[in-house]
């Protein structure tokens, strides 16, 4: 469903896996792969989160290579089990409201005109929708519904993969600010031309002097606000297009535990507190 994403990890995979027969791909192989990798032999020197996602995709396409019966390129008994490196720990930067604030101020300050930059809009959709930057790159007009209030990031006919894309309410502050994105449009998407979302960031992230900010920084940090602030993480979930289950290992720790947030409700604060 990603062919770019394929290619990139065919480039590193490529060199050490392109030459082996199917049966010889085994725990051995990926361990000298890995290896290879961590050192920087084959590319630049990588993590074992890094090795793992590549050699899922290999994987993925190996065992699409056995299906399909009598048409599968080889039998599935050839495939050899592999255990992958471990998964990155999950991120843990996140940013205060005082530090999106200073980074809205950097781009408000860097403006080429009068006009909202494509700074501003790629940080207000980040953050008040939680979106993955692919899916604000290619967020039409036609799929910003203001008479529903929603966002509609999925696009008609798009291969569905785990990263799924959501329907996202549109917030009382994000309307005015797409209401005049709108107006001062260029073309049909909201972002008008395309962009590299890092390199902007970066860019905004530099004049505001906030150090670790990226996209995902600016997914994650509405994620973890929702969850602090009280949004049921099944709600959480939503927003993100993600499974609960990711969700609630991620960010179950910022969220107000139930007998934290129930107690109040006791006396709902009828009784009245000796002097």
């Amino acid at each position: 469903a990603r062919t770019k994403t394929a290619g990139y990890c065919w480039k590193n995979l490529g060199p050490h896996f392109g030459r082996m027969a199917v049966e010889a791909i085994d725990q051995d192989a990926v361990d000298d792969y890995v290896a290879l990798r961590e050192a920087g032999r084959i590319g630049r020197p990588s993590s074992p989160a890094t090795c793992r996602r590549e050699l899922a995709a290999m994987i993925a396409a190996l065992n699409e290579g056995a299906k399909g019966g009598r048409r599968a390129l080889y039998p599935a008994a050839i495939l050899n089990p592999i255990d992958l490196p471990p998964s990155a720990p999950p991120r843990e930067r996140w940013l205060t409201m005082a530090e999106v604030q200073m980074l809205f101020d950097a781009a408000r300050e860097m403006r080429p005109g009068n006009t909202l930059s494509r700074g501003e809009r790629f940080l207000w959709l980040a953050l008040e929708t939680a979106a993955r930057k692919g899916a604000i790159l290619d967020l039409t007009w036609d799929r910003v519904d203001f008479d529903a209030g929603v966002v509609r990031y999925d696009v008609p006919g798009r291969a569905q993969t785990k990263k799924r894309r959501a329907d996202v309410p549109i917030s009382d502050t994000l309307r005015g600010v797409l209401e005049r994105a709108r107006d001062e449009r260029e073309n049909d998407l909201v972002m008008g031309n395309t962009c590299d979302p890092y390199a902007t960031v970066k860019r905004i992230a530099k004049r505001a002097g906030i150090k670790g900010v990226s996209p995902h920084v600016l997914r994650h940090t509405a994620a973890t606000h929702m969850a602090r602030n009280g949004v049921p993480l099944w709600t959480v979930a939503q927003v993100l297009g993600n499974s609960l289950q990711m969700v609630e290992r991620v960010y179950a720790k910022w969220a107000p535990s139930e007998p934290e947030r129930n107690v109040n409700l006791i006396s709902m604060g009828t009784l009245e507190v000796a002097e």
